[in-house]
């Protein structure tokens, strides 16, 4: 990274510093609510910080490598076609697949890992999604065998 681009992300440190401060200017509401008007604007405020924080602290590191546009292409239409078949196929069946082809298709080759993200991946989103957050999920060619 060139000097510049630590010198901006200190920059933006330091207006988020000062744009923190004065969010506490804020007229309190009186609707007894546990989250104030200061909330939002400090949160993403915190969030530019960290992440100009990051920026400065990784600057140092060597850059990273990414996919050869066929790599990129490749893994667009994966996830088109993830798009395309999650609702005729269904979740449970088209989700593992994706989570194994999609990084194998950037050049990831550890097949135990893969493995493990394509169950443990499906298994927490479906855990999230399905059981914790009640959202419906499209089941394509397992409807007719019961639900889960």
């Amino acid at each position: 990274m060139i000097k510049t681009d630590r010198i901006v992300a200190l920059a933006i440190i330091g207006v988020s510093i000062f744009l923190f401060m004065q969010t506490g200017k804020f007229v309190e509401d009186d609707f007894g609510s546990p989250i104030s008007a200061t909330f939002f604007p400090r949160a993403i405020l915190v969030a530019l910080m960290a992440c100009c924080a990051l920026l400065v602290i990784t600057s140092k590191m060597p850059p990273v490598s990414f996919p050869a546009p066929k790599q990129t292409a490749m893994a667009a239409l994966i996830i088109v076609g993830y798009v395309l078949l999650i609702i005729p196929v269904g979740y449970f069946i088209v989700t593992p697949i994706f989570l194994f082809i999609l990084p194998l298709s950037v050049g990831y080759r550890k097949w135990g890992w893969l493995s493990l993200l394509a169950i443990g991946g499906s298994v927490f989103s479906y855990a999230v999604f399905y059981k914790v957050l009640g959202v419906p999920l499209p089941m394509g060619l397992l409807e007719n065998l019961g639900g889960l």
